[in-house]
């Protein structure tokens, strides 16, 4: 595992959320697969190489065009590569951890909207988030769903 660090764009999360909503097994308690973390692992491994081919390409396609702009540009050369070199170095690890983090935050947000007595702005994620309301958490740490599940 690679000990470095991903910066996280808005534009990177989205897109992470749309692979992570195709791949039902990652967050629905209900499906068979949920509980295997070999099949997760995979799939997680498979939206890192996804990333990492997009948004490298696209990092690429801007290194491009700031050459084109400027002579003098040699520091922002060596921030572009260092950040193609993590995206290319992209691990699975890195989407199952923001994936978690994702989750998480918008069960916090949608906890917080639902106890405020007043407006709060909701969290810039939270509409892209709701297809993770078709399932309960409390559904699936019932031992009956456990069962029927295995």
């Amino acid at each position: 595992m690679s000990n470095e660090t991903i910066v996280w764009t808005d534009a990177m999360r989205e897109v992470l959320i749309k692979s992570v909503q195709r791949q039902e097994c990652i967050w629905n308690f209900s499906n068979v697969d949920y509980r295997n973390a070999a099949k997760k692992r995979q799939i997680f491994w498979e939206i890192a190489q996804e990333m990492s081919e997009m948004f490298g390409i696209m990092l690429k396609d801007i290194k491009t065009e700031m050459s084109d702009d400027d002579d003098d540009n040699d520091n922002a050369d060596d921030v572009l590569i260092a950040i193609i070199t993590l995206l290319n170095n992209f691990e699975s690890t890195h989407t199952s951890r923001q994936w978690q983090h994702l989750r998480d935050q918008y069960r916090r947000a949608k906890r917080r909207m639902e106890v405020s007595n007043v407006q709060i702005k909701p969290w810039r994620f939270m509409q892209m988030l709701k297809f993770t309301d078709a399932t309960d958490i409390a559904e699936a740490n019932d031992p009956m769903t456990r069962i029927m599940v295995m």
